[in-house]
């Protein structure tokens, strides 16, 4: 088997990270407070990184990296509120909005290739989001 160069270091191994995140989460409170809950996210990303991209990725781009994944996460939640107040006051989703269909996890990879595209550069980008073919559905395979 041919040995990957990485530019950011050895990566953890799946069996690394995986038991790396059990023993994060392990003992951790079921309903942790918001301090908790900030660290938990960011260890949980750090490892990411760590099995992604390289250990030895620059702490300055994590803390970039840290950012932006808080940017998607009150994206995310920003959008699931207009879905509710859609609801609350329309009684039904309005077409622009998310609705669940995979064009919905399309434009959600759009969004969060934009947004960490940002931090990393198209080899990173590759490493931590996956091949760009597997990371869009074309537009035929929209509808099940």
């Amino acid at each position: 088997m041919k040995k990957e160069f990485n530019r950011h270091g050895r990566r953890l191994t799946d069996a690394e990270y995986e038991k790396k995140i059990v023993a994060l989460y392990t003992g951790a409170s079921p309903i942790p407070g918001k301090a908790e809950e900030i660290r938990l996210r960011k260890a949980e990303l750090n490892l990411q990184i760590d099995h992604k991209l390289g250990v030895d990725f620059p702490a300055a781009r994590r803390e970039e990296m840290w950012k932006t994944a808080e940017a998607v996460e009150k994206g995310r939640l920003t959008t699931a509120f207009k879905i509710v107040m859609l609801y609350v006051f329309k009684g039904k989703a309005d077409e622009k909005h998310m609705d669940g269909s995979p064009a919905d996890a399309d434009h959600l990879t759009r969004y969060l290739v934009k947004k960490y595209s940002a931090v990393l550069d198209d080899e990173e980008l590759t490493q931590f989001l996956g091949p760009k073919e597997d990371r869009v559905l074309p537009p035929n395979r929209w509808r099940l």
